[in-house]
């Protein structure tokens, strides 16, 4: 309902239908949350039954750790029920993976309606090695959307075909070396160096912390508009 609140008409919702809708505020948008810390679940985590060979994974996410799991024979569960049904995780996540390489590599790749498949393969891979802090992962219109710090694939030419062919296909930013060891996903990125007074300096760090950035992202941004700026004057 709308009423005045300090001479503002202003919207009041009841507690009781905030609690109730609650969990639809704890998405982010473009950065939704695929990893629940207090559970250990995560969106696309594999799991099997050992005793009827039955494999399932997480298909849906709410950003809050509620969702739907899809079997191999089709059947449809709800996250809380798996562990009911005789399901365990096939893989958990390491929170203690760091990462310190500059920059990041971008996937983009279409949802399979399958749960077994070779691009959950790799994306089991992703998150074996990258870890949920090194991550960030969205789902849009039936295509997943990953970004990850830099990282060595243990993917060989002779071996590994199929999944080097997907990573290229799916690669939009970033760049991938093949090495003795595997395949290395790098960033293209590349320094600057600027100096500044010390009045720039405090300023850039209050509007990136406003926005909620990074000094180092808000510079980036900024650049790349002032640049778009230029290229549409001219």
């Amino acid at each position: 309902m709308m009423k005045p609140y300090r001479n503002i008409d202003t919207f009041f919702v009841k507690k009781e239908d905030l609690d109730t809708n609650l969990h639809l505020f704890n998405r982010v948008k473009g950065r939704e949350k695929f990893y629940d810390k207090k559970t250990g679940y995560f969106l696309f985590q594999p799991f099997e039954n050992k005793e009827t060979g039955e494999f399932a994974r997480i298909m849906e996410w709410d950003g809050i750790g509620n969702g739907k799991a899809l079997t191999n024979r089709e059947r449809e569960l709800l996250i809380e029920d798996l562990k009911q049904q005789g399901f365990e995780p096939v893989m958990e996540l390491d929170e203690e993976i760091t990462n310190n390489k500059k920059g990041s590599v971008v996937l983009q790749l279409n949802k399979p309606k399958q749960v077994k498949s070779l691009t959950f393969d790799l994306i089991d891979q992703f998150y074996r090695i990258a870890g949920p802090t090194n991550m960030k992962l969205e789902v849009l219109d039936g295509e997943i959307k990953i970004g990850m710090k830099p990282m060595l694939l243990p993917f060989y030419k002779t071996e590994h075909r199929d999944e080097i062919d997907l990573l290229k296909k799916s690669l939009v930013e970033g760049k991938m070396i093949s090495r003795p060891n595997g395949v290395f996903l790098d960033s293209d990125l590349v320094s600057f160096v600027a100096y500044g007074s010390t009045q720039l300096k405090d300023q850039v760090k209050e509007y990136a912390d406003k926005q909620g950035m990074t000094q180092e992202e808000f510079i980036i941004q900024s650049l790349k508009e002032a640049v778009q700026k230029r290229k549409e004057k001219n």
